[in-house]
C-alpha cells in the first residue's frame, strides 16, 4: 500500500494509517517500520518536523538489532530532508554515512543512498560529485534491475545524471539519460518523479 499511496499522491491517506499503525504496533520492529514509511510520507507532505523524529527513533531501532539495511534507508530519508531543507552540508554528511554503512554488508541497498546524494550534490553546485554518485546508483540498478516501486530509484538516479550532464554541456549524453528517467517513471506512473523529468527535459530543450 505504501507505494500506492506514494506514487499517486495520496500522501496524507497513507500518513494517517502509518500513524494508526504505529500506535498499536505489538513490537519494536513493526513500530519502526512504521515510523520509517510515515516519515517518508511526511516528507512527501513537506512536513519535516514531523518526518524528523519519526525517522530518528526508527534509526535507533534499527540500530539496536543491527538492522543495516533500514538503517542505509534512515540515514538516506534524514539526507533527503536535509537536502530540501537547504542544509546541503549535512545532507551529504548524512547521505555518504549511508552510502558507506550500505558498503559494509547491505550493497543490495546502496544504489539508494547515492541516488540522492546525486541530488544533494546538485543542491549544492558539487557537479562532479552529483555525477559520480548518480552515475554509480545508476550501474550498480543495470546490474541488478530493480522491480515494482525499486523502479523510482532507477528515475532518480537517472534523472540527476542527466542533470549533472546537462550542467556540464555534456548535452547528448544528456538526453540520454534525461529520456530514459522519463520512461522509467511513466512505467510505474510516478507523479512527482515525472514533473522532474520533464523539468530535465525542457530545461535540455533550451540548451539544444
Amino acid at each position: 500500500l505504501y507505494s500506492y499511496w506514494y506514487f499517486r499522491g495520496h500522501y496524507r491517506e497513507g500518513l494517517r494509517a502509518f500513524d494508526r499503525a504505529r500506535t498499536v504496533a505489538a513490537d519494536g520492529a513493526t513500530r519502526a517500520d512504521a515510523l520509517k514509511l510515515g516519515a517518508a510520507l511526511a516528507f512527501a507532505c513537506g512536513e519535516f518536523s514531523l518526518a524528523r523524529p519519526s525517522i530518528d527513533e526508527a534509526l535507533l531501532f534499527y540500530r539496536s538489532v543491527d538492522d543495516t539495511v533500514n538503517s542505509v534507508r534512515a540515514h538516506t530519508l534524514l539526507g533527503v530532508i536535509a537536502t530540501n531543507e537547504g542544509d546541503h552540508e549535512r545532507a551529504i554528511e548524512l547521505l555518504e554515512e549511508g552510502a558507506a554503512l550500505a558498503r559494509t554488508g547491505a550493497e543490495e541497498v546502496l544504489s539508494f543512498p547515492l541516488a540522492n546524494l546525486g541530488y544533494a550534490a546538485l543542491a549544492a553546485g558539487d557537479l562532479e560529485r552529483a555525477y559520480a554518485a548518480s552515475l554509480e546508483s545508476v550501474e550498480i540498478y543495470r546490474a541488478s534491475p530493480p522491480e515494482g516501486g525499486a523502479f523510482s530509484g532507477l528515475g532518480t538516479a537517472l534523472g540527476n545524471l542527466g542533470v549533472a550532464e546537462l550542467l556540464q554541456d555534456r548535452l547528448r549524453e544528456a538526453r540520454e539519460h534525461l529520456v530514459e528517467s522519463l520512461s522509467v517513471r511513466t512505467r510505474i506512473q510516478d507523479g512527482h518523479g515525472l514533473v522532474s523529468a520533464f523539468t530535465g527535459l525542457a530545461a535540455l530543450a533550451v540548451e539544444e
